[in-house]
């Protein structure tokens, strides 16, 4: 430090304020450290400070899919937030597998990371409620876990899928299918509710035959897809409870021939850059992921900085916006729609 220090023309006192971010230094004296350090190779010794600070300046982050669009919005939302107050961001991969959640919930401890965010399914988290662990930073996002009291940022998947079905109904459907995914995930539960909910209030009862649940990748979508249009009589709409149940759809639909929404209308609960450009484009439930990352990247800064937080959850709302997979999106958004909730693809909202 004091080779760096001089080569950048500060003082010793003034490079440890660069590189621990204890106090603000001007754009221009930061450059000029940074530089003299790499000129020089100068690494500082974060392991080593941390024995002193008794913090690692760093973060985890579990996630079930990095593969899917969602988490890959929601982690850049945590990371962006976090790594405006010098907090590093560890990833966790799951693969959708309880055995490794607890695996790296196991590591996290032993890594010492400052606090965790957690889009997690397994009760193993719970034992963060443990006396010992009572004040360590910690924030669930999208998933629910019964009993745990710490804030929670999710979708409002519930009324999400309510009002995905009533535009399905609103559409003309009466026989509506679900590709409704992994009954033992909190988002999953809380879609099918809605769906089952949007169906009573119109009068209408959901055929159990037509409710098929599926792991969350394409190729397990793919087969329930082709196992629930092979019902008869066939339902002549399906609501997809995610973006990885609506790609395996498709291909179903593709491979037996059929056409959307001439023969199956969809909606789909998520969004995803590729749902702009199929054929045809999706009508989704677009959650806002950015937005849940970085409240829930917030809400740990807050206990990182030793700040109340109330055990709460936090709800973020979806948007309907209307494409092309229902017959009603090509000419209006059908009875019932509301300006306040519905967006059409490339224009202001508007209803018929």
């Amino acid at each position: 430090m004091r080779e760096v220090a001089k080569r950048a023309g500060v003082s010793i006192a003034t490079v440890s304020h660069v590189f621990n971010s204890t106090r603000p230094v001007s754009d221009e004296v930061r450059h000029r450290v940074q530089q003299a350090a790499a000129d020089l190779r100068y690494y500082p010794n974060y392991l080593a400070r941390s024995l002193t600070t008794k913090k690692t300046g760093t973060v985890g982050m579990v996630v079930s899919d990095m593969s899917n669009p969602f988490f890959a919005e929601l982690i850049h939302g945590v990371e962006k937030t976090l790594s405006a107050q010098q907090y590093n961001l560890m990833i966790c991969n799951t693969e959708d597998n309880p055995y490794k959640e607890e695996e790296y919930l196991r590591l996290l401890m032993a890594k010492r990371v400052d606090g965790i965010v957690a889009a997690v399914a397994s009760e193993k988290w719970a034992t963060l409620q443990a006396a010992e662990h009572a004040d360590f930073p910690l924030v669930f996002v999208d998933l629910r876990i019964e009993g745990v009291l710490r804030p929670i940022v999710c979708g409002a998947n519930e009324q999400g899928a309510h009002q995905g079905v009533a535009h399905l109904i609103a559409d003309g459907h009466r026989s509506i299918g679900i590709l409704a995914g992994v009954p033992s995930m909190s988002t999953m539960r809380d879609r099918l509710a809605g769906c089952r909910r949007a169906l009573f209030e119109a009068g209408l009862s959901l055929d159990e035959r037509l409710v098929k649940f599926s792991r969350l990748d394409v190729e397990s979508a793919t087969l329930q897809m082709k196992a629930l249009l092979a019902e008869e009589p066939r339902p002549t709409a399906v609501f997809l409870n995610n973006n990885l149940l609506a790609l395996g759809a498709l291909i179903a639909l593709q491979e037996l021939g059929l056409t959307c929404p001439d023969d199956i209308a969809l909606v789909s609960f998520d969004d995803a850059p590729w749902m702009r450009v199929a054929d045809p484009p999706l009508t989704v439930l677009r959650q806002p992921n950015y937005e849940m990352g970085a409240m829930a990247g917030q809400l740990l800064l807050q206990q990182l900085r030793g700040e109340p937080v109330p055990r709460t959850t936090i709800t973020l709302q979806p948007e309907l916006i209307i494409r092309q997979s229902c017959r009603a999106d090509r000419h209006g958004f059908g009875a019932g729609a509301r300006r306040s909730d519905v967006q059409r693809e490339g224009g202001e909202a508007s209803a018929v």
